[in-house]
């Protein structure tokens, strides 16, 4: 593989793979379902460690601004800002059959031209160039935000939504980031990961918060977000401290994250949370089974603590079990490798190391 004349542009975690998009527009590719990796029969199963563990540079004719790794399937908007997909499941991709296999990006035909795609365990989301938001795949606790009989729905458009620019998905639910900075969520509440101060689960609803933010992210049950001052707030699940906060198993609305860095952005896997300060530096906090951390040891902590060995990073991205952060040429990773998500590492990094470098 070549990589001679690329630099880095965008990196995204899906549950046990990593993908890399490049400024030449490759998609290389880490881990199990969804990176591309296939058995010999090509039944759609990943090798894992039991196979080559070197990154796939994945082929095709759709060249791409951004990507959303899944949960077996992936998402991407083209040059063009079309949403394309790729990647394996045995459910169909929102209707669209029974078997979805696609090794190289498709267009996905019922939708409108898009800006922002995300996808989670087999729900997933895009934002048109207007700001609307359309939603499909499996409906359940009311996470598609809207009237569906269908159980595996197709597109459809959520209705009175102010204009947004982000969204993310989270264990049946949803939040999503507006235009004007104000946060909407919907879905389920189980943990308050709402944030509306109650565990009802209601309509999508606009979060009462007099600050404006910029940038959020939700691992299974926990919402983390950033203001435009680089505070960062939290709510939802707390057991396993992704949210700071000793002695309070949940939290049902946003409360400060103490951390002493201005913060650029967040990312969340299921039970922790990551975040970028603006100089580049990167704290992590929360369940800690599989050292996704980065701290050199497997112990959960309540406080954000910066991960040691790298400095000046660009992006930061969390699988359920795993951490990825990169700069413009390096891409390191901790955690759990049990797919070699990050390619030839050990099965268990418990601290940052670089599993891609651009020449």
């Amino acid at each position: 593989m070549s990589l001679s004349k690329d630099q880095l542009v965008h990196i995204s975690s899906g549950k046990n793979h990593t993908l890399a998009l490049t400024n030449t527009g490759n998609i290389i590719s880490w881990g199990g379902l969804g990176s591309g990796r296939l058995e010999p029969s090509g039944n759609g199963l990943c090798i894992g460690q039991s196979g080559d563990n070197k990154p796939i540079l994945l082929s095709g004719n759709i060249r791409l601004k951004t990507l959303a790794a899944g949960y077996g399937v992936n998402l991407g908007i083209s040059q063009g800002n079309q949403v394309v997909s790729w990647g394996t499941t045995l459910i169909g991709l929102g209707g669209a059959g029974n078997d979805v296999s696609k090794l190289a990006p498709v267009p996905i035909s019922d939708l409108p031209l898009a800006k922002y795609v995300a996808a989670g365990d087999q729900t997933f989301a895009a934002i048109d160039l207007n700001g609307k938001l359309y939603t499909w795949g499996l409906n359940h606790d009311g996470v598609l935000g809207r009237l569906t009989s269908d159980l595996n729905a197709k597109p459809g458009l959520v209705d009175g939504l102010p204009k947004l620019k982000a969204v993310e998905i989270g264990q049946s639910f949803m939040i999503a980031l507006s235009q004007k900075g104000q946060i909407i969520t919907w879905g389920s509440n189980s943990a308050g990961q709402r944030g509306l101060g109650h565990l009802n689960s209601e309509k999508p609803t606009v979060l009462n918060s007099t600050g404006r933010f910029r940038n959020l992210a939700v691992g299974a049950t926990h919402v983390i977000a950033v203001t435009e001052m680089g505070q960062v707030f939290g709510w939802g699940s707390n057991h396993l401290g992704q949210l700071s906060i000793e002695g309070r198993p949940y939290i049902d609305q946003p409360t400060p994250i103490f951390i002493p860095e201005k913060i650029k952005s967040v990312a969340a896997g299921l039970h922790f949370s990551v975040a970028l300060t603006e100089s580049g530096k990167v704290y992590t906090w929360g369940w800690n089974g599989f050292g996704q951390l980065g701290l050199d040891d497997r112990s959960n902590s309540y406080q954000p603590k910066r991960v040691l060995g790298i400095s000046r990073m660009n992006s930061i991205a969390a699988g359920e079990t795993f951490v990825i952060a990169a700069n413009s040429h390096e891409i390191y990773g901790w955690g759990n490798n049990a797919s070699g998500q990050m390619g030839a590492l050990a099965s268990i990094q418990k601290t940052p190391q670089a599993f891609l470098k651009f020449s």
